[in-house]
């Protein structure tokens, strides 16, 4: 989400961005490249539409996370650890990134109420970078896994297309975070990245 969030901002603001960096995106809104969809597509839009309804719901389901995860001797309870596990398979490469990183992000992740979450999904529904007119000419890094799960390959290509002023970096053997399969690669050119935007 967070590549959205960056693009709607170059969008609405363009004086206040003058590159970009994008980490597995969608360029659209994340709910259409889930995968299990169609089932997980309308478990995540029902969940936006509650949460507009009354934020207090998502609010209250945190609560109890956290009490019976508590009680449990886990972070948020057993739901998340179904969820956490799922992320895991999908969004790692579990040969390549460590264990440890996993558990940070996921930990991080998880610390996000539910409801503010949402709240992001909700002010993304229907964002799509083919319908940014004029087009952005942000100078921009799109930076993609060839084995992500969660956002194709099709989707960093198609940002790509998007962005007139754009360079996308595949890594062969990359996943939904590629920057944990192989952060010295993923430095490397973020490095040279922002080296050609001081040197302007």
């Amino acid at each position: 989400m967070g590549g959205c969030i960056a693009m709607k901002l170059a969008q609405m603001q363009p004086d206040l961005t003058e590159a970009m960096i994008l980490l597995a995106s969608p360029g659209r809104t994340p709910v259409e490249e889930l995968p299990l969809k169609p089932l997980l597509s309308s478990i995540w839009k029902s969940a936006v539409k509650i949460n507009k309804i009354d934020r207090r719901i998502f609010g209250a389901v945190d609560v109890i996370r956290n009490q019976v995860g508590s009680k449990l001797n886990f972070d948020r309870g057993l739901v998340d650890i179904g969820l956490r596990e799922a992320f895991r398979f999908y969004g790692f490469n579990n040969q390549l990134s460590q264990t440890k990183d996993i558990e940070e992000y996921l930990n991080q992740i998880a610390k996000v109420p539910t409801d503010l979450f949402l709240d992001l999904a909700a002010d993304l529904e229907g964002f799509d970078i083919d319908e940014i007119s004029p087009p952005l000419k942000i100078k921009s890094l799109i930076i993609a896994g060839r084995s992500d799960q969660i956002i194709p390959v099709s989707e960093a290509k198609r940002i790509h297309n998007a962005l007139v002023n754009s360079k996308l970096e595949i890594l062969p053997h990359g996943s939904h975070c590629p920057h944990f399969d192989d952060p010295h690669f993923v430095n490397s050119l973020i490095h040279k990245f922002v080296i050609t935007i001081l040197a302007r």
